[in-house]
């Protein structure tokens, strides 16, 4: 082939692929935008749980009850399962649902409960699904009378002690409000009372006490401490101590032993 019969095929494969590139581009252009609306509808059959905060309590000061009316639905086009949490100024305070099913379409109302012992002032409060949150602001205002509230420190939740053995129940009592009160502070097991402690604080004024008992029967007990205003509860485990039936066991088989040897002797008479 020619010099000038190679320079001509070239040309000609150039200006073919310069032609097509256009197309080239506006298949991709078209191909990019179908994807990208394939997206969108598949987002849309995603389960949405959209949450609306109703209505709250007004008027409160620390120590109070706050009720919040919230109502979760789902927006999307899939069921799903989501938790709803309830955060008080950034901070995780409780979990409203650990885990909650909704179909498309529908809605739960409900109403969750904040217990603001905190200090006066203004607080956030957010309710989150993992796909949306609504917040509101609530003010609380100083408590002019009295408040012990209870915070129980020791033991904690799911705790295991041995059957017998000294168990020391410490607390936390903090009054919000303003002016001194005299309060008795209870111990209870299982609901029965086994000790009581009286406490005078001023406004402001925090006491840091402990209660001790013996728990002399094994299983799950329920203890709690209780101010007039305010209680926290606890379960713990008691089981027996490991060594009292390693003690019986050896008893036993010294027993066993002892009897085979008077067998044994008894024969050779």
């Amino acid at each position: 082939m020619g010099t000038s019969l190679k320079r001509t095929v070239a040309l000609s494969l150039v200006l073919l692929l310069i032609s097509s590139m256009p197309a080239v581009l506006v298949r991709e252009s078209v191909v990019g935008d179908f994807s990208q609306a394939g997206t969108s509808l598949l987002d849309d059959d995603l389960a949405d749980f959209e949450i609306e905060i109703i209505d709250h309590t007004e008027n409160v000061t620390v120590g109070d009850e706050v009720e919040i009316e919230y109502r979760v639905e789902n927006l999307g086009g899939e069921s799903d399962i989501q938790s709803i949490d309830l955060y008080v100024d950034g901070e995780k305070e409780k979990s409203v649902y650990e885990q909650v099913l909704l179909n498309p379409g529908d809605s739960l109302h409900g109403t969750v409960e904040w217990h603001a012992l905190v200090e006066e002032g203004e607080y956030e409060i957010r309710l989150e699904s993992e796909d949306h949150k609504d917040s509101l602001n609530i003010s609380v205002d100083v408590r002019e009378e009295a408040y012990f509230s209870v915070d129980l420190l020791e033991p904690r939740e799911g705790d295991g002690f041995l059957r017998g053995s000294e168990i020391v129940v410490e607390y936390e009592i903090f009054n919000h409000g303003g002016a001194e009160e005299e309060q008795n502070i209870t111990l209870q097991v299982e609901g029965e009372e086994k000790c009581v402690e009286t406490v005078t604080l001023e406004g402001r004024e925090k006491h840091t006490g402990e209660f001790t008992l013996e728990l002399k029967d094994e299983g799950e007990h329920e203890l709690s401490v209780s101010s007039d205003d305010d209680q926290q509860e606890v379960k713990i485990g008691v089981t027996e101590d490991p060594r009292v039936y390693s003690w019986i066991l050896l008893v036993v088989v010294a027993a066993v032993g002892i009897i085979a040897l008077l067998g044994v002797y008894k024969k050779k008479r």
